[in-house]
């Protein structure tokens, strides 16, 4: 009878935890990314459907100011953290067209995007396990 026994030194299971760690990270980041780019698709559309209540919806300004960006800040290695906004150069007006003013109703085009969240969601998901399965 042969008997083989194999032991991982320390350093070694200290770097494949270190590994799987950040493949996990990765992955995570990479379905948060895809999840905030479905949310981000769908506020710039509402932007660009606006029709004649916007301001000046030929223009574009409004599509254009709409972001999403990554903030590490906010993240953790259990949680990563978009944020999907307009940004107030170009098409200040944003803030009243989404939470309205004492003089007009609101017009939101951000808040109905959430709407579509189980759909970001399951497209996040995917990325996650594209992910995982690639490495």
């Amino acid at each position: 009878m042969i008997n083989i026994e194999v032991r991982f030194s320390k350093d070694l299971t200290a770097a494949l935890e270190k590994y799987e760690k950040r493949v996990k990270q990765q992955a995570l980041l990479s379905g948060v990314a895809k999840a905030a780019e479905v949310i981000y698709e769908e506020v710039k559309l509402n932007a660009t459907r606006g029709g004649p209540q916007f301001p000046d919806p030929q223009s574009g300004e409004l599509e254009k100011a709409v972001y999403r960006a990554y903030i590490p800040e906010r993240s953790t290695d259990e949680r990563k953290t978009y944020v999907v906004a307009a940004r107030n150069r170009g098409a200040f007006y944003w803030r009243f067209l989404e939470f309205g003013t004492s003089k007009m109703p609101a017009q939101p085009f951000i808040r109905p995007a959430t709407a579509h969240l189980n759909r970001a969601l399951d497209a996040g998901k995917e990325r996650m396990a594209e992910r995982l399965n690639e490495k």
